[in-house]
């Protein structure tokens, strides 16, 4: 990744594809920036971070779908700049089971004030119909302030639901 942003395509896990790109950010060329999925859900692929179990994101009428570890391993905190008309980040999904709604979105977990951490949807909020067995789901905003710490995780859960975010 480096100051133009982007891009990574993981191998099929459990029938669901990720793909994904990020746009403008702080970074010089040549950083490095890792991205791995996982299912959660008691299936034990999402190890503790610092000692503590992995958090299922959960709210009424959401449906997980799968979750995006974001590591980064830059030697930078990463920043990403808004560009009108470009998306700050946007993943593409394919399940060969098909979506369980009709709006798919995603939360991140996230750093608190309080040093904790949380679960939050993005500003914007990040949103995209399924078409057959792909989504796309673009965030054209960025919260000032906010970064990817390094060497911390920042979890990516995507759900779907049939309303409108």
């Amino acid at each position: 990744m480096n100051g133009s942003g982007g891009s990574f395509s993981l191998d099929t896990y459990e029938g669901v594809t990720v793909s994904g790109s990020f746009g403008k950010t702080n970074l010089p060329s040549g950083q490095t920036f890792y991205a791995v999925d996982a299912f959660g859900h008691g299936t034990g692929d999402i190890e503790p971070w610092n000692g503590t179990p992995f958090p299922q994101f959960s709210t009424s009428g959401d449906s997980p779908v799968i979750y995006l570890e974001l590591q980064n391993s830059s030697s930078y905190n990463v920043q990403f700049v808004a560009q009108k008309g470009k998306p700050v980040w946007s993943f593409t999904l394919k399940d060969s089971g098909g979506f369980p709604g009709t709006n798919c979105s995603f939360a991140l977990y996230l750093q608190s004030r309080s040093g904790g951490y949380i679960w939050q949807t993005p500003i914007g909020p990040p949103s995209g119909e399924p078409s057959g067995n792909t989504v796309t789901i673009n965030w054209y905003e960025w919260p000032g302030g906010f970064e990817l710490p390094l060497g911390t995780p920042t979890y990516v859960q995507f759900y779907c639901d049939n309303g409108s975010h």
